[in-house]
């Protein structure tokens, strides 16, 4: 049964903007068309005739920082801030300035499981997670398998910014 009702918006798609209501069950849309707002007191109406309805944005960059001693609500945070700016779903990396630890850096699988154990019940909104190959992990190509397997099949790979330089025997560098 629906319990919210954004109605009378300027409903916004990728295809084309219409005046219709917006029907709610369960925190999940249930149905886009005119005339869906009634008169039941069981049913919470948002009167949005003066606002555009848009569909959530989705932030595919970011690199949140996780909860720590220090700020043990900042990734709630964040996402709280993400959700006011109409974000509903952000794709995190788990890169060593968000906070992941020494051992969640050099390995993919490690990482993984260290940004899941600490951010498990920590958002406002939906959130993905993309690997970050920056050279520290032992095997990240032998590990992507099992990365995959596990549900996170998106990864940044990090190229050096400096030309790599060869040290010979003797110490010089060529």
């Amino acid at each position: 049964m629906t319990d919210l009702v954004v109605a009378v918006g300027t409903v916004v798609t990728a295809s084309r903007s219409f005046p219709a209501d917006v029907a709610i069950t369960d925190g999940r849309i249930e149905a886009v068309a005119p005339g869906l707002a009634t008169g039941s007191p069981d049913v919470q109406i948002i009167d949005a005739s003066a606002f555009l309805v848009l569909p959530g944005c989705i932030d595919v960059h970011t690199h949140t920082p996780l909860p720590s001693d220090e700020e043990p609500d900042r990734f709630y945070q964040d996402s709280v801030a993400a959700a006011f700016g109409g974000t509903t779903t952000f794709l995190a990396f788990n890169n060593p300035g968000t906070g992941i630890t020494d051992a969640g850096s050099r390995s993919l699988l490690a990482g993984l499981d260290e940004f899941r154990l600490r951010t498990d019940g920590e958002s406002a909104v939906d959130f993905g997670l993309s690997a970050v190959i920056s050279g520290v992990q032992d095997d990240p190509i032998a590990e992507l398998p099992s990365r995959i397997s596990s549900g996170v099949s998106s990864c940044t790979c990090w190229a050096p910014t400096q030309p790599a330089r060869n040290t010979s025997d003797s110490g010089s560098r060529t």
